[in-house]
């Protein structure tokens, strides 16, 4: 059957192939082409993907600035964790690293800082992850950042260490595998913020890391726990409901599962309610 209708010339219906033909050759291969959010859109869609508040943290697959494995358990001890996704071509982790580094100064023994070194949000000459198309911010050449994206472990342990070098001066960095499967298992965020607390729980996640609103999630989770608090905010309210309701259900380890059966339901609900902050 003719893609043109009848009324339609062949010459016209050969231009009318021709450009479609362009158009769909234009189109990037392999990745979709997402639209550029604005930076809160931004932080909203980074926040309400991956591990959320009230579920364990995922197993995580990391390797020192030496390139040996490393255990995140070992790391943290019996102390509250605060992981940062970064990498040297994202503007938004440069611009935020300085107040990480403060953060790591301020809480010293108390508590694990660590910036986990993921896939390079912005390189140049190869696609950006969260557009699937070639990205470069202007800062990255005020930086002196134009790389391309490794594509061998030994390439991106270079990156990690400038970066460590160059912006960072507190904060512990470990590096994700080349397969990525950490920088998958958190939610694919190029500067999130998460809080775990010691039982390996998460208590806090932020689009976009804000030092300042994480270590006053990290004083209110050292008061007194109430159960039902799941975000570690202090209060038992909306919050804490939706991220009962979010894993109702078998959930074996999650905090929401306040009577330890393995299993998010109505006696969980019921002891949610009756913490409730009035």
């Amino acid at each position: 059957m003719s893609a043109c209708s009848p009324a339609v010339t062949t010459s016209a219906c050969r231009s009318l192939l021709v450009l479609v033909a362009t158009l769909l050759a234009a189109l990037p291969l392999g990745c979709s082409s997402e639209p550029r959010l604005g930076y809160e859109e931004a932080r909203e869609m980074f926040e309400s993907r991956g591990v959320q508040p009230g579920e364990p943290l995922p197993q995580l697959d990391l390797v020192a600035l030496d390139g040996q494995p490393v255990s995140l358990d070992a790391l943290q001890g019996d102390r509250p964790l605060v992981l940062v996704t970064a990498s040297l071509t994202c503007n938004v982790a440069r611009h935020h690293q300085p107040a990480v580094d403060q953060l790591a100064k301020s809480l010293g023994d108390t508590a694990e800082v660590i910036v986990i070194y993921t896939i390079d949000a912005h390189p140049q000459g190869d696609v950006c992850p969260y557009t699937g198309t070639e990205w470069v911010p202007k800062d990255n050449e005020k930086d002196q950042v134009l790389v391309r994206q490794p594509t061998d472990m030994e390439q991106r342990l270079a990156l990690a260490r400038e970066f460590q070098h160059r912006f960072s001066d507190s904060a512990t960095v470990l590096i994700d595998r080349m397969d990525n499967s950490s920088w998958k298992a958190l939610g694919s965020a190029p500067n999130l913020g998460l809080l775990i607390d010691a039982e390996g729980i998460v208590r806090t996640r932020q689009g976009w890391v804000d030092a300042d609103a994480m270590r006053a999630a990290i004083d209110a989770s050292s008061l007194p726990g109430v159960p039902g608090d799941f975000d570690g905010d202090g209060l038992v309210d909306g919050a804490d409901l939706g991220i009962l309701l979010s894993g109702w259900g078998a959930c074996s380890g999650c905090a929401a599962d306040l009577t330890g059966d393995g299993v998010i339901e109505g006696a969980d609900l019921g002891e949610l309610l009756a913490n409730w902050s009035r």
